[in-house]
């Protein structure tokens, strides 16, 4: 939990203002709060596999780079009505109050998934 609260400088030319090392004691604290599940890419492709991924209502959020996007194209073994793409940047927009996602992303589980995972 200390890694949350770790004072590191803040130095442009090296690193941004939200560490990466203050971000992931973020969501570790959060998963041992359950506040946040987290599910593996084997245990995602069985879910996907054996239907528990539509029978729960749940959603696919896809936020890689437009680019990564339209080369790599949609993850395609997740029905398409249970699938998104916002890419990143635009994916504050899409979850405030009218936005694209706001309401579609309240009524189930929602798997993020970038360019790196």
């Amino acid at each position: 939990r200390e890694l949350a609260d770790l004072e590191l400088c803040y130095a442009p030319p090296f690193n941004g203002a939200r560490d990466p090392v203050n971000m992931a004691g973020m969501v570790a604290g959060n998963i041992m709060d359950s506040l946040l599940d987290t599910i593996t890419p084997l245990e995602f492709i069985e879910s996907v596999r054996s239907g528990e991924f539509e029978r729960s209502s749940s959603t696919l959020l896809d936020v890689r780079f437009p680019a990564n996007f339209a080369k790599e194209g949609p993850i395609s073994m997740v029905p398409e009505d249970r699938r998104v793409h916002i890419a990143l940047e635009g994916l504050r927009e899409a979850l405030s109050p009218g936005g694209e996602l706001s309401d579609r992303l309240r009524k189930g589980c929602v798997v993020v998934s970038c360019n790196s995972g």
